[in-house]
């Protein structure tokens, strides 16, 4: 049987410590061009990546590991040099790679969601660590990605897998030898991610149709002992979706046009607003994005579903306790009319330039396709939507929260946070579009527009920004 490919993609290998098991070491250079590399250690160094392949090398004796150098010696580096290392990976029919490491900046989120979801659609298989911090982190956290964290710190792991994406606890203490003795690998999730890449690469080697939903599953299911899966819809790249994108907004992939029979081979995910639009399809592979109310079975393909069944399941299972929301809350009531994703994408563009991660709650499911939260209708259950809401901003390390909400339901987000900090109106009468601010029932800003522009929403963030930060200094 053909042997699999591991790709240990870290700060390098000591090869005298790997004693022949590696079979190829590259690096990426400064220039980010793949070069072979031919940094050597000596034994006061940062032996990560060594370590993370002795204990791959301990597991899996079948595979073929192959060192990427993306780190420098002391284990410091940049994002950019992942997408030249993923690429060599796919070029070289590498299926599996190792990723004991990542980023918990969310300014970082985007660009690593595409390259990720652009290799995971050619085939790769990643595992990654969760940060020993216990935030989110990137790419461990995406759907896409196999999350690993360590089994040895698992009351606050098992507390945060909703929001951190956790599919795997794994044991992080290994025994392996250095320099001729006997060490033990110490508690870290950086080192328990290298034992189920060793997993990953014997259940392929078992059971020839595998997949990375396959795993995902067998993971959460067998491994974690019947907890439920959670994914989040971030893990598309090419979709095909019948309904018209009206929205001034762009989704986050790219829309594949035509009949569906013409585009099937090319797509990963089909988007769906009401369960009619499955009866003429065939979608057992495909991934499936369920924008409507009814019920819909995670068994209806074997691929991801996401739903607002999703998102309501993990609201009833999370166990973060919520004391007071700490950051500023904004509640935006924008009138049908009018555009709201375009609204939302570009003041949470305009905050995070300015280095603000912002939570940002659309009103509607297809928000998820603008990179948008969502939070369905579950107002009886107010305790349960604060601890939800508290968790995901803890864990993603936010710092405010802009709440996009139906007219008709805005009198209940009054309820779930009488304190909220400031509402921002937008609505359009006559042709006019008005902007209004409003703190503690006060109006204390209001423009007439004619049309909804970017300069409009523009004006509209320098104003919250201006009243936040008054608000603030009191």
């Amino acid at each position: 049987m053909k042997k699999s490919k591991i790709a240990i993609i870290d700060n390098g290998v000591n090869l005298e410590l790997l004693d022949g098991k590696i079979e190829e070491c590259i690096c990426i250079n400064e220039q980010n061009k793949v070069e072979k590399d031919i940094v050597k250690f000596c034994d006061t160094d940062f032996l990560h990546g060594t370590i993370c392949a002795l204990i791959v090398a301990n597991y899996e004796t079948d595979s073929t590991l192959i060192s990427i150098r993306i780190l420098e010696k002391n284990g410091k580096g940049g994002i950019e040099k992942i997408e030249p290392a993923l690429n060599w990976c796919y070029l070289n029919g590498v299926k599996i790679v190792n990723l004991s490491l990542g980023s918990i900046d969310f300014r970082e989120y985007d660009r690593l969601n595409y390259l990720i979801n652009y290799y995971t659609y050619k085939g790769l298989i990643l595992i990654a660590a969760t940060s020993n911090q216990n935030y989110v982190t990137y790419p461990a956290s995406f759907s896409n990605v196999i999350g690993v964290a360590t089994s040895l710190n698992q009351i606050p792991a098992l507390k945060a897998y909703i929001h951190l994406g956790v599919d795997r606890l794994a044991n992080s203490n290994h025994l392996i030898r250095l320099y001729d003795q006997e060490y033990e690998t110490p508690i870290s999730n950086s080192y328990a991610a290298p034992y189920v890449t060793a997993k990953v690469a014997q259940i392929l080697r078992e059971k020839e149709e595998v997949d990375l939903c396959f795993l995902k599953k067998y993971f959460n299911q067998s491994e974690k002992k019947g907890l439920d899966i959670f994914y989040e819809p971030d893990w598309i790249y090419k979709a095909y979706r019948r309904k018209e994108n009206k929205s001034s907004a762009t989704y986050y992939f790219q829309t594949i046009p035509g009949e569906y029979a013409d585009v099937e081979k090319e797509i990963d995910t089909v988007i769906i607003d009401s369960m009619e639009e499955l009866k003429d399809i065939g979608i057992e592979k495909k991934n499936i994005v369920y924008l409507g109310q009814e019920d819909i079975a995670p068994s209806i393909t074997n691929g991801f579903v996401w739903s607002w069944q999703n998102r309501m399941n993990q609201i009833v299972n999370n166990t973060y306790k919520a004391t007071s929301l700490e950051l500023p809350l904004i509640i935006l009531d924008v009138w049908n009319e009018l555009d709201e994703y375009l609204i939302l994408t570009t003041l949470k563009k305009l905050f995070a330039d300015e280095g603000y991660h912002a939570y940002v709650i659309a009103s509607k499911p297809e928000g998820v396709l603008y990179r948008l939260e969502y939070i369905p209708n579950m107002y009886t259950k107010p305790q349960m939507l604060r601890n939800f809401l508290e968790g995901q901003t803890h864990y993603k390390q936010n710092d405010l929260v802009l709440w996009s909400v139906l007219h008709e339901d805005k009198k209940h987000l009054y309820q779930l946070y009488p304190d909220y900090d400031m509402e921002v109106q937008v609505k359009q009468e006559k042709n006019i579009v008005q902007v209004a601010i409003w703190i503690e029932k006060e109006m204390v800003f209001q423009s007439n527009e004619s049309s909804l522009t970017q300069k409009v929403i523009m004006e509209m963030f320098q104003n919250i920004k201006h009243f936040l930060a008054e608000d603030k200094s009191e």
